[in-house]
């Protein structure tokens, strides 16, 4: 019997190939984004669209207080009934219910190339992260030079390039302390979907002339951010 993930879109659901999470880092790079933003046991984390809750359980599974924030509530409750130990509440990104300073780390994993790199959204997480507190992102991006956003839904559509990432957190006040490229495995997770039947549109959200052609276009990859947030007050 298939997974009820599969009534949905996977991009939709969060799930593809009969449950499986629709995360193209895998729990390879999740651990090497918590271990190069240096999250501890007993520090307060909040996965940022944190989807079916796999990472808010790797955070778990590290010591920390994990807190998932999604505002799709059909994921949530998802997550809620295989992991019903997590603290995951729906919220959005662009007004996150946390208090000024109090979180030591986001992890933001597929999500920011959805809510987009405004000053409105990483001004948030700078907002609730303590002074020297981290964020650590895996993400989608253009490798394309000078690509330039695309009108079409999704994170197709909400990709930037590397020049562009960077500008928009240093000012929203972060300080970027790493950047690392990890196209390879975008392309081996989009071999997976092809080779278990759901087709690459199962990461895209949509397929067809247009699709293909941002595709070209933009070259899409796959990084690792890591920042700081400033020492400033305000």
């Amino acid at each position: 019997m298939k997974s009820s993930c599969t009534l949905e879109h996977p991009y939709q659901s969060g799930c593809h190939d009969a449950g499986k999470p629709l995360r193209p880092g895998g729990d390879e790079l999740t651990r090497h984004a918590l271990l190069c933003a240096g999250f501890r046991a007993g520090e307060r984390v909040l996965d940022l669209g944190c989807g079916v809750g796999v990472a808010t359980q790797q955070l778990r599974d590290l010591g920390c207080c994990a807190l998932g924030l999604d505002l799709a509530v059909s994921r949530l409750a998802r997550a809620r009934r295989t992991m019903p130990e997590l603290a995951m509440v729906a919220g959005d990104a662009h007004r996150l219910p946390f208090a000024d300073g109090s979180l030591d780390g986001v992890l933001a994993e597929c999500a920011l190339s959805l809510i987009g790199y405004t000053t409105a959204a990483l001004g948030e997480c700078r907002r609730v992260l303590r002074p020297g507190g981290r964020i650590a992102v895996t993400d989608l991006f253009a490798r394309a030079d000078g690509a330039s956003p695309s009108p079409l839904p999704g994170c197709l559509g909400g990709m930037m390039c590397r020049e562009a990432i960077l500008t928009a957190f240093t000012e929203a006040g972060f300080v970027v302390q790493r950047w690392e490229d990890h196209s390879d495995r975008l392309r081996t997770f989009v071999a997976q979907l092809i080779f278990s039947g759901q087709g690459a549109e199962a990461l895209w959200n949509g397929d067809g002339p247009a699709y293909a052609e941002a595709l070209r276009a933009r070259r899409p990859g796959y990084f690792l951010l890591v920042a700081t947030r400033d020492a400033r007050t305000h």
